[in-house]
């Protein structure tokens, strides 16, 4: 009988110590954000800017999917009348924070539009010129709840001011955000591997979360107008149509961008796209890397596209730590041209085939890792 009651006892002790410190560690993940839910029943301190207009609301009316704040009783409410010149001309803030240096940060947010799809920018910022961003995202959020997130990379140096903008001014259009969080560290569960890339089709009919730099441009087209050999599109409705406006001093000088990307310690990965030029080759790299200075790629490889479709792929060697901010780049800025991209796919593993119908896959050339820092000319 004493044998059981001290089993019992240590049970129970064990338990307790768990549950401290279970506790403990959920303290850790405290929201920095005031009224984060929006259970104030107003917006402040939230404030914003440029063309819009935001209030707190307990129903989401007028949605094409009838659904409740995802948490507590209230939600905000966000209307964008327009489409500003840029998309950062209207924002929602939560202003008069200070990011500490050597530590990391979590933003979160659920999100649904009205109708279709309307696309956001997640930015923790320095809060004046030159707006420095730590670990910023454009995300296209859909009609149905659902969870939004990006983790800083380490803070270099105390940020102060800082803010969290949320950039708005992509399109006109009505939507809704609840359960705003802002916390020291990553998530408890990490997110899950992405099984599409997001839009890598193309089929949500617009260019983001893709972004371009340097002298170029892109649009979502239906067809492939100009195109030396007609063919038809290699998945879905849509492709993605670029141009190259002129050759700059290096390739690297204009470049299509995924970004907001974390690749994990001991992972590989496969980056792969359908390309085809306007008329005759034009060359591309494909370069999976560290988003911020040195620009470490991790299996960059150069390929020479032809004027018919086909697929090209890379895949990266085991990654030495985790990468983190890191984005998917496609350098372009070789010479003045015009292409097509379609079914770009970027996930954990080798090579496998696309699950829709394609034409022919490319065996990658040899090309060493490298490091942007290490071969860019000043």
């Amino acid at each position: 009988m004493r044998k059981m009651r001290f089993t019992l006892f240590s049970f129970m002790a064990i338990v307790l110590i768990l549950g401290i410190s279970f506790s403990a560690n959920a303290q850790e993940k405290k929201n920095l954000l005031v009224n984060g839910g929006f259970e104030d029943g107003i917006p402040d301190p939230w404030t914003l800017y440029g063309n819009a207009q935001m209030n707190v609301v307990k129903d989401i009316k007028k949605a094409n999917i009838d659904e409740k704040p995802v948490e507590g009783d209230f939600c905000l409410h966000v209307t964008v009348p327009a489409k500003g010149v840029n998309f950062w001309d209207a924002g929602i803030q939560h202003t008069k924070h200070v990011f500490e240096a050597g530590k990391v940060y979590t933003l979160s947010a659920y999100l649904k539009c009205a109708k279709g799809t309307m696309q956001i920018n997640f930015k923790p910022e320095l809060a004046q010129d030159p707006w420095t961003a730590y670990g910023d995202r454009i995300f296209v959020m859909t009609e149905k709840w659902k969870l939004y997130q990006i983790t800083t990379p380490p803070i270099p140096a105390n940020v102060n001011p800082a803010s969290i903008t949320f950039h708005i001014a992509f399109s006109e259009g009505e939507f809704w955000m609840d359960d705003v969080q802002f916390y020291e560290g990553k998530p408890d569960v990490a997110p899950q591997p992405e099984k599409d890339l997001e839009n890598g089709g193309f089929e949500v009919g617009s260019t983001a979360p893709w972004t371009i730099y340097g002298k170029g441009k892109i649009e979502v087209v239906k067809q492939l107008n100009g195109a030396f050999i007609q063919e038809k599109l290699v998945e879905g409705k849509y492709a993605l149509h670029v141009t190259v406006d002129e050759k700059l001093v290096n390739f690297w000088d204009t470049g299509l961008q995924h970004a907001g990307h974390t690749f994990q310690a001991g992972k590989v990965y496969t980056l792969a796209a359908f390309l085809k030029s306007r008329e005759g080759p034009l060359q591309i790299n494909f370069k999976p890397e560290l988003a911020i200075d040195p620009w470490t790629g991790y299996g960059a490889k150069e390929f020479t596209m032809t004027d018919e479709w086909a697929e090209y792929f890379t895949t990266t060697p085991p990654m030495p730590e985790e990468v983190n901010p890191a984005t998917i780049t496609f350098h372009i800025g070789y010479t003045k041209g015009e292409f097509w991209m379609d079914g770009v796919r970027f996930y954990e593993g080798v090579y496998k085939k696309p699950d829709f119908t394609t034409t022919k896959s490319v065996q990658p050339q040899d090309k060493l890792t490298s490091t942007w820092g290490s071969i860019k000319v000043d």
